[in-house]
């Protein structure tokens, strides 16, 4: 979906570059795009999807390296408990910690619109449980909330954090049961907090999208949502999906079996969004 809304011109997305140097990319991202591409990978490590600094990336990456309150903190020392789980819901934030993470994301989204000023397009799974605070923030943001098959959801989720683990850990090994706790709690603290939330907005601003409707049918799924929000001709646009796909086509998404006893577990923890949003 990021990727896919990046491709109108109309937009502006945080870069990975922009992400990983949120403090000084304004002075510096001509020079690493020009000659840093060599300290990347070619694929990202989770997904094998294409990696580069002017690709479009997550800003909770941002706002780890501005030091705000964030759980990806847990990245570095995963068999450590998980720090600042409180910024996974607006309902539960502490206040100091809230006051540093509005003062951090604003920055990071002040030096963006000031490098292109273009509505942003920003994504973070963390800020699903932000709805209340960013919609506070931003009087005229709209909210894409993508849902997913909870038994597809949980291990692809453990996956990236194994993966991440793995390449950016300062400690050898990550602790199955550690991360499944931190897996499963997320959810819980983010969608608490989300229900709450969305009662205070109104419909106008926020849609569903299933993750399984976008891979199936993403021209119809895109349209959908500039008909919703008016944000514009997608026609415009809707060659340049076309042209993704037509260069993805031989793309393989991870295989995500499980087997039966995780399969009744995940069911059973995430029984109340499995529900809600039709997967049960």
């Amino acid at each position: 979906m990021h990727e896919f809304l990046h491709l109108d011109d109309q937009f502006t997305s945080p870069s990975t570059y922009q992400c990983f140097a949120p403090w000084h990319f304004l002075l510096t991202e001509t020079l690493m795009n020009r000659f840093g591409n060599f300290l990347l990978p070619k694929k990202r490590p989770m997904d094998n999807m294409k990696v580069g600094w002017q690709l479009p990336q997550e800003d909770e990456f941002a706002l780890l390296v501005l030091g705000a309150p964030t759980p990806y903190f847990r990245v570095a020392f995963p068999n450590n408990p998980v720090p600042h789980l409180d910024s996974l819901g607006s309902k539960t934030f502490d206040s100091e910690n809230l006051e540093h993470w509005r003062q951090s994301i604003d920055w990071f989204f002040r030096a963006l619109s000031y490098h292109n000023p273009k509505p942003l397009i920003i994504k973070s799974p963390p800020h699903t449980g932000r709805l209340g605070v960013l919609a506070e923030m931003y009087p005229e943001a709209k909210f894409i909330h993508m849902i997913r098959d909870p038994r597809k959801l949980y291990p692809s989720t453990m996956k990236l954090w194994k993966v991440l683990d793995e390449v950016q850990a300062l400690q050898s090994s990550t602790d199955a049961n550690l991360l499944h706790r931190f897996v499963i709690s997320s959810l819980h603290r983010m969608y608490d907090s989300f229900e709450m939330d969305r009662q205070t907005i109104g419909d106008n601003r926020i849609i569903d999208v299933r993750y399984e409707d976008l891979v199936a049918q993403p021209i119809e799924t895109l349209k959908n949502i500039y008909t919703q929000f008016q944000i514009g001709d997608f026609a415009s646009i809707a060659d340049k999906i076309a042209e993704r796909q037509n260069t993805e086509k031989d793309y393989r998404t991870n295989q995500l079996a499980m087997d039966a006893e995780t399969e009744k577990m995940v069911l059973h923890e995430w029984h109340d969004y499995a529900k809600r949003y039709g997967y049960l």
